[in-house]
């Protein structure tokens, strides 16, 4: 369990460096650039995210794949993937190119090519990754994400400062999609060789089950967002991702785990091991909502200070702070989800996934189809919702009996009995002095944090425990 605790703590610095790098970034160009700007890189990243899905299936494949032991080697594998993901990346460039007045009508945007670019460059990085973790080198990966994230932010920042403007956003990622590839490729401990057929089938055999639970995947993260592009302005988009960018931090913690364990619960799959994983899964759940809990409660009393950050195009648009509260929510269904169905995918079951992802799918359209033109941002948000609830539901009844359990009772109450104490807190501060300064922002967040955790770790002896073990297995 220590390499599994090691792994999962630094998964969830890399995602934390990414994170909170990113916002800093975001705070700043939309500042500069107005947050219309960063919605059509919100809509460009969208197209560029759901062009990816048949490379993504790939990518999980190869994961799976040179994770087991049989008579094709991780090197045919990865160099059978890399061979089909070149051919996903040409048909996906000639798409883009060949309709590029209706992509750039839509968008608002004349770049084509730089979407090209961004779409070409972050598959193929996304694919080293898939190496490095087909090699159980998770931290590596971690880290290659983190550096990428870094790279990225920095690239757009410079740029933005130099007067590029919103182009400043696509070379950032490309930037850094092509330089940490380049160092990710010489990490992998693999050898080019020819492609072979058998590598093709059996990577096919798993990704026209998982290419769907990736499909489900980016229904949940883009979808409402492509929709949302048919129907409002790219200002409401930007403030759409904005709040969604801001709601990603919930999920930072089961998004890491779920990455660390998927390699561990694959190597399980045997029946005689599946008390094993149902133990894995249940120490994910009982941590999963630990930052989403409070995060949710922390978007209701200071959501609108934390979007005045990102200037008055935000702030002034009283729709913002019920689309990061309502968006808040979904984060905290999504986390216990994730560890769910990761575990799915880890126990190949694909036929279960398959199902779940096409029930997924067909009510995510059907209600941003439905709800978005009524409501505008807040129907996505709400069809968000329903969605990922009726997901999360389905996900866990699919989990074979050996390995079905539920978030614990105890850890969960402990963390929304905490975080109660810490709205007690905020919510006093706030009467006493309302947040006048965007310091006073991070100073308020980190009271009502320090509270929530402070009062956590007095209730709940088992996160006590959890926090401890981890301290001494990642640092040991």
């Amino acid at each position: 369990m220590a390499k599994l605790a090691r792994a999962s703590a630094l998964q969830f610095g890399a995602n934390v460096t990414q994170t909170f790098v990113g916002a800093i970034i975001t705070i700043y160009v939309i500042n500069e650039l107005s947050v219309g700007a960063f919605g059509v890189f919100a809509l460009s990243a969208a197209l560029v995210k759901w062009a990816s899905i048949p490379a993504v299936g790939i990518r999980g494949a190869v994961i799976t794949r040179m994770n087991e032991s049989d008579d094709i080697s991780p090197s045919e594998y990865f160099t059978t993937a890399s061979v089909l993901t070149g051919a996903i990346i040409l048909i996906g460039l000639l798409a883009l190119l060949g309709y590029s007045p209706f992509v750039e009508q839509y968008l608002d945007y004349s770049g084509t090519q730089l979407v090209g670019g961004m779409f070409a460059s972050n598959v193929s990085f996304r694919l080293v990754l898939g190496g490095l973790r087909g090699e159980n080198r998770v931290e590596m990966s971690s880290l290659y994400e983190a550096l990428w994230g870094i790279l990225s932010s920095l690239v757009k920042l410079a740029l933005v400062y130099t007067g590029v403007g919103v182009d400043a956003l696509f070379y950032g990622e490309i930037t850094s999609s092509i330089v940490i590839g380049i160092f990710g490729v010489y990490s992998l401990n693999l050898s080019f060789v020819s492609p072979t057929r058998s590598a093709a089938i059996s990577l096919y055999a798993w990704a026209r089950y998982g290419w769907l639970d990736n499909l489900k995947r980016m229904s949940y993260s883009w979808l409402d967002t492509i929709i949302l592009g048919f129907f409002v302005s790219t200002s409401l988009v930007g403030i759409y991702e904005v709040a969604w960018r801001i709601s990603a931090l919930f999920v930072l913690l089961p998004t890491a785990i779920s990455k660390s364990t998927f390699p561990t619960i694959s190597s399980l799959r045997d029946t005689d091991k599946l008390n094993k994983v149902r133990r894995i899964l249940n120490r994910g759940l009982s941590v999963a909502g630990v930052l989403a809990i409070p995060g949710l409660v922390g978007s209701v009393l200071v959501g609108g200070d934390i979007l005045a950050l990102y200037g008055p195009s935000v702030s002034s648009v009283g729709v913002a702070v019920s689309v990061l509260v309502f968006l808040s929510v979904v984060r905290l269904v999504e986390c216990y989800e994730t560890l769910v169905m990761q575990a799915l995918n880890a126990l190949d079951l694909p036929d279960r996934t398959f199902r779940i992802g096409v029930i997924f799918i067909t009510t995510n359209i059907i209600l941003n189809v439905s709800l978005i033109p009524m409501f505008g941002v807040i129907g996505a948000a709400i069809a968000t919702l329903l969605s990922m609830t009726l997901g999360s539901i389905l996900a866990v009844r699919a989990l074979p009996k050996a390995v079905q359990t539920l978030p614990p009772v105890s850890a969960v109450g402990s963390q929304f009995v905490s975080a109660g104490a810490m709205a007690v807190v905020l919510f006093t501060i706030l009467n006493y002095r309302p947040i006048g300064q965007p310091i006073e922002v991070v100073l308020y967040v980190l009271a009502g944090a320090t509270t929530y955790g402070l009062v956590l770790l007095s209730l709940s002896s088992n996160f006590r425990e959890r926090v401890q073990q981890l301290l001494s297995e990642s640092l040991g």
